[in-house]
């Protein structure tokens, strides 16, 4: 597969929904797309989960039978039965499947990171724009209400000077982990994996990135300085190579008129299903889309933006210096 602008074969539109839903299908069979992706559409009263799409076919006929929907092998015949699309694929071959669905006017449901490539990742923000479709990008804290309340309070609280986050976890060296074998993880580590969390949320209240300077340390440590649109500082320290003892994440905000430490997230699964039953009423209109300042969407243009940061990281940190973000 390619990450180009390749014309595809636009499939017939899917007949109506049974019982008045949109049809919801599914693109993966991996760990995160049963326990969030799936559990998630199935008890959703947004939407019919009726269809998977995967590689392997043992492996999605045996999906498909869990969750009692219909398995496919052809993107074709997957895309003529349904009417929105959730991806759960490594992030090389999101942007290509991508944009065969909203080409083929389907709305999505986009992982993170949306892509390795900026390039690709702007390519697809592009052909979505184009299409017409709506998008999301399932950033997990986004759509929990807890999280959602304390950014609006950052934002009506004032400025702030400094932000630090940390995310760091066990999964490159346990191999009980869920994610161990996950190849692309191993390959790009936490950087690619785990900042798009804590960005999700500075963003909203510090701005959008314009500026990376990074370094990268032992066991996958990587450590980014980010300056925002608002002139504030942030500080993430990102790695998937911690014993089990320091794994967590945290993030504080410091200011002239103190600080604050975002919510705490438990249970992270179990909030991630949670969270991916709002993020389908958001695609689906069922639930207000906040409109009118970017750095608050988290659709396809956002998730682009957040691919510019990573890629600005590994361009500072094989360079030595800062990289500024010139905005598509």
């Amino acid at each position: 597969m390619t990450e180009s602008d390749s014309p595809v074969v636009v499939p017939a539109a899917p007949s109506p929904s049974r019982r008045g839903r949109p049809r919801y299908g599914l693109i993966g069979t991996a760990y995160w797309a049963g326990q969030v992706h799936a559990r998630a559409a199935s008890t959703s009263d947004d939407v019919e989960f009726v269809a998977v799409l995967g590689r392997d076919p043992a492996r999605t006929e045996a999906f498909a039978a869990d969750w009692q929907v219909a398995a496919h092998l052809s993107l074709s015949s997957f895309l003529s039965q349904v009417d929105v699309v959730g991806l759960a694929v490594p992030p090389s071959t999101q942007p290509e499947l991508a944009v065969a669905a909203a080409r083929a006017g389907r709305d999505l449901i986009l992982e993170k990171p949306l892509s390795l490539s900026r390039p690709a990742a702007e390519t697809l923000a592009r052909q979505v724009t184009a299409a017409g479709v709506r998008s999301v990008i399932f950033l997990t804290q986004r759509f929990l209400p807890d999280v959602e309340a304390w950014i609006a309070d950052c934002r009506r609280w004032g400025s702030w000077t400094y932000a630090s986050a940390e995310g760091f976890s066990p999964l490159l060296l346990d191999p009980q982990n869920p994610y161990h074998c996950s190849t692309w993880r191993h390959t790009e580590g936490a950087l690619w994996d785990a900042a798009a969390h804590p960005l999700s949320l500075l963003c909203p209240i510090l701005g959008r990135v314009r500026a990376v300077s990074a370094t990268r340390g032992r066991s996958d440590l990587t450590v980014l300085t980010l300056v925002h649109d608002s002139g504030a500082v942030s500080t993430l320290a990102l790695s998937h190579g911690m014993h089990p003892a320091a794994a967590g994440s945290r993030m504080v905000l410091s200011g002239p008129g103190g600080s604050t430490e975002a919510p705490a997230i438990t249970e992270w699964n179990q909030r991630a299903v949670e969270a991916y039953r709002l993020a389908l009423a958001t695609v689906l209109g069922a639930r207000d889309q906040v409109t009118g300042e970017s750095e608050l969407s988290t659709d396809v243009h956002f998730g682009a933006h957040l691919t510019a940061v990573l890629a600005a990281a590994e361009e500072a940190m094989a360079k030595h210096r800062e990289i500024e973000i010139a905005m598509p």
